[in-house]
């Protein structure tokens, strides 16, 4: 990882330990600068005590040693991407991540086909084997504990499609319903005394049996929209877990990743290549 920048009117007079409180740094990241990295201003190495001056260069680098996934055959789509993150195109029935059960045929393999020899997985996002669509991933542990930060902070905004069995009530609306783990099931299911869940929705289109639907978790819960939408009587089209009665694999596609840029502070959103219309009209 390495950052440059030219300091400003904003930073002058302020440390380097001041610059890095004030842009969220983690003690940890810190220490892997200084211990297994570089700090450097105009060419000179530093400490945090460092005042900054308008003008000066400054250098930010963190070493690590990556561990390479094995490559896959195929390569990841990648449909944005900087020096420090990227968000890709997971498909419809790939394992996220490399276990013992899938070691060289999952989406963390094909990242790494993609991004060739001394890549490391770090990903922010994840999606289930059979949900298709973005997920956002970092090229370094420093942004990608930045961007972790921004998951538990919320400032990660996803939005769904979803084809689900029948059409909800309302055209749109709020679900907020707490879920809790059901081991003897492997299911998700609506209890009281789980952690609080909360899904928002919006019907895009009705069709004879079934609706495509957009759908926004304000919450983080393991298959949280797929719970959600079986709780209002309307799963998700394929998901046989939930009770659907249509279909024979889940439509459920992660279609845009809204963010701000952990460096840049750009605002960035990320829209999925999934065409919906051509899956709809299976049905």
């Amino acid at each position: 990882m390495k950052i440059t920048f030219v300091v400003d009117g904003n930073l002058h007079g302020k440390t380097l330990l001041q610059y890095f409180e004030q842009n969220q740094y983690s003690t940890t990241q810190i220490k892997r600068m200084k211990y297994n990295g570089n700090i450097s201003v105009n060419g000179q190495t530093v400490t945090v005590r460092y005042t900054l001056k308008e003008g000066d260069k400054v250098l930010l680098e963190s070493y690590e040693q990556p561990q390479t996934p094995q490559f896959a055959q195929n390569k990841a789509q990648i449909v944005f991407a900087d020096e420090y993150l990227y968000v890709a195109e997971k498909p419809f029935g790939v394992a996220i991540h490399p276990d013992r059960a899938h070691t060289n045929e999952t989406f963390g393999n094909m990242l790494a086909t993609t991004f060739g020899q001394g890549f490391s997985l770090h990903l922010v996002t994840r999606l289930d084997k059979t949900t298709q669509g973005l997920v956002l991933g970092a090229l370094d542990q420093i942004t990608a504990e930045r961007l972790n930060r921004m998951m538990f902070e919320h400032q990660i905004h996803k939005t769904y499609l979803a084809v689900v069995c029948g059409c909800p009530e309302q055209q749109s609306g709020t679900i907020d319903a707490c879920l809790s783990r059901d081991d003897a099931t492997n299911k998700t299911i609506v209890d009281s005394c789980g952690k609080q869940a909360i899904t928002t929705y919006k019907v895009i289109a009705k069709y004879d049996n079934f609706t495509l639907m957009e759908l926004c978790p304000l919450t983080g819960r393991t298959h949280q929209l797929r719970a959600h939408m079986a709780h209002i009587g309307c799963p998700i089209v394929g998901d046989k877990l939930y009770g659907a009665y249509l279909g024979e694999r889940i439509m459920l596609c992660c279609h845009k990743l809204r963010f701000s840029h952990p460096y840049t502070k750009e605002e960035i959103t990320v829209v999925s290549n999934c065409n919906w219309q051509e899956q709809v009209d299976i049905y």
